[in-house]
């Protein structure tokens, strides 16, 4: 009966103390929150009614309960009971909030993701909250919380304390034990997802989080940048009487080439833009799958082949190179964020600088079309024997609100998905919207190069790469942000085009059809750096002829 009467006291004690209170939760979070793991698992071949599958699930599962138990039952170790409770709530809420994000837009937890989600503005997190996005997030984090919330914890004298330590140390044990049992299975679905360990909500998130916040610096908060050049000048330099050069660069938002009319779309979602002689480049890829990555990324020197983000975010981007060589720059942001493109570079918004009467036509409900970018063309007072250069960036195809991207005489195909909740969207309506975006986008950028043509006194160019993809809900995934790694070729390959009018390819020396026949050839946004450096004349040691799209078209200058 000693026996027995032990083994019920222990059993008690654990099911009502702070152990007791780990198991449960870890229950949960493992179960309900990290479901998009399981889901994976299960989309990528392993069935759970095969042998095989029980194996790799019971032993997955056991496993990594017994090790969120023991994270759990540790934190109870070193803390007290009522901030242990309210630890408990707070990774509840977070994993929630990472349960509805995986659930509904396929998103992966990973740094880049958060990453991407420290730099949305409002407008931007309006467009993602929608009433199934609330319902889900509500339905996973009501039941946790309530349970922490009454679940009878006593102030607990030093020795449960250092019981727990030893409780978290056994469940750790247990824990591998039960991988062990499978660790083949496991380990090869984990090394051949990678995603998949950013679905272990809420762990994920905390993991993620903690590395973006400590171990990197967002891109516009490095204010003192490394100089990578002390001389850029204008080679050659122009005369006071000569055509002024304007080149204008634009940065494209969520564009993806699997719907770019010129890239073949079975939808010719640029009809304009095909009318216009553009070089539209086919196989072209971005630096990142977020604009928090990809915009400081591309107007970098370091680009993807030699990827390093601190060294991105400290060094000094394009615009201020090109500023420093003579070359009058600005900045026209539609976004709200620049990603700290734009230092050294005079800074503006359509939606604060442009006059009334024309704010109030582009940009209705304090948020302007990317029309609203188009003036600033004309506003450029080009003087004889000047270089300028315009970067824009654009709202473009940002999602999840792809309806509220265009005009309302852009809505070429219908019906179209508006709500922010795609998944509850038929597919064809969010195609419907995403194309009508594009079909806007194209509007623009024609817009933009007839206002450059319609310039006879000067020579001009325009080049434009979106920032990255979008996923449409192919292979289960919404919008964007995946690890680089393993993102889908949707959210990497792009679209580009550069125009060049005659009097720039005369300037420059390009020859005839030249740019045209190198349009097949692989691209990037590494490209963007020395082709900008080249169009507009900008002698600079971080030039290099490699990542120059027109270098091979220009005659060596004397």
């Amino acid at each position: 009966m000693s026996v027995l009467h032990s083994l019920k006291s222990f059993v008690r004690y654990f099911a009502t103390g702070a152990t007791g209170l780990a198991l449960i939760v870890a229950a949960w979070w493992l179960t309900v929150d990290s479901f998009p793991f399981w889901k994976l698992a299960a989309a990528t071949g392993t069935n759970p009614l095969s042998l095989a599958g029980v194996k790799f699930y019971a032993s997955a599962w056991l496993g990594l309960f017994f090790l969120f138990a023991a994270l759990g039952t540790l934190l109870a170790a070193i803390m007290d009971r009522r901030l242990y409770k309210a630890l408990l709530i707070i990774l509840s809420l977070i994993g929630a909030g990472g349960f509805g994000f995986s659930l509904l837009y396929g998103a992966v937890m990973s740094p880049d993701m958060l990453r991407n989600a420290f730099a949305t503005n409002v407008a931007e997190t309006r467009d993602l909250i929608s009433p199934g996005l609330i319902f889900t997030f509500l339905c996973a984090a009501i039941p946790p919380i309530l349970l922490i919330w009454k679940f009878p914890l006593k102030p607990a004298p030093l020795k449960d304390h250092a019981m727990r330590f030893l409780a978290a140390i056994a469940l750790v044990i247990f824990g591998i034990v039960s991988l062990l049992a499978d660790f083949q299975g496991f380990s090869y679905f984990i090394r051949g997802q990678k995603s998949a360990r950013y679905l272990l909500t809420p762990v994920n998130i905390v993991y993620s989080a903690v590395k973006t916040q400590f171990s990197d610096e967002a891109p516009g908060s490095v204010k003192v940048r490394t100089i990578v050049d002390k001389t850029p000048t204008l080679s050659p330099a122009p005369s006071a009487t000569e055509r002024p050069l304007l080149v204008v660069v634009v940065t494209g938002e969520t564009a993806r080439a699997a719907n770019w009319g010129l890239d073949g779309y079975d939808r010719d979602t640029t009809p304009e833009l095909r009318k216009e002689g553009v070089v539209n480049y086919t196989d072209a890829s971005s630096c990142g799958t977020s604009t928090d990555v990809s915009v400081p990324c591309m107007f970098s020197r370091i680009g993807r082949e030699n990827y390093n983000r601190k060294k991105i975010i400290t060094e000094e981007p394009l615009p201020a190179v090109l500023q420093r060589a003579g070359v009058k720059t600005l900045w026209v942001d539609n976004q709200g964020g620049d990603k700290g493109a734009s230092q050294g570079t005079p800074y503006t918004e359509p939606v604060k600088s442009l006059p009334k009467a024309l704010r109030d036509s582009v940009c209705p409900n304090g948020e302007c079309y990317d029309e609203g970018m188009v003036p600033y063309i004309d506003q450029e007072k080009l003087k004889p024997g000047t270089v300028n250069a315009l970067f824009f960036h654009m709202m473009g195809s940002h999602g999840p609100a792809y309806a509220k991207r265009y005009p309302e005489k852009f809505n070429k195909w219908g019906p179209v998905c508006t709500n922010s909740d795609l998944r509850s969207c038929d597919p064809k309506s969010i195609r419907n919207a995403y194309d009508n975006s594009i079909l806007y986008t194209d509007h623009v950028l024609s817009s933009m190069i007839d206002k450059l043509k319609a310039m006879k006194d000067a020579d001009t160019a325009l080049i434009y790469m979106s920032d990255h993809g979008e996923s449409l809900g192919e292979k289960g995934l919404f919008l964007h942000g995946a690890p680089y790694a393993i993102a889908p070729s949707e959210q990497t390959h792009i679209p580009m085009i550069l125009w060049v009018s005659d009097g720039l390819r005369s300037r420059l020396g390009i020859a005839k059809g030249c740019l045209e026949a190198g349009a097949k050839k692989p691209v990037s946004h590494d490209d963007i750096w020395s082709t900008v450096l080249a169009l507009t004349q900008v002698k600079s040691s971080t030039y290099n002829a490699k990542q120059d799209i027109t270098a091979a078209c220009r005659k060596p200058s004397k």
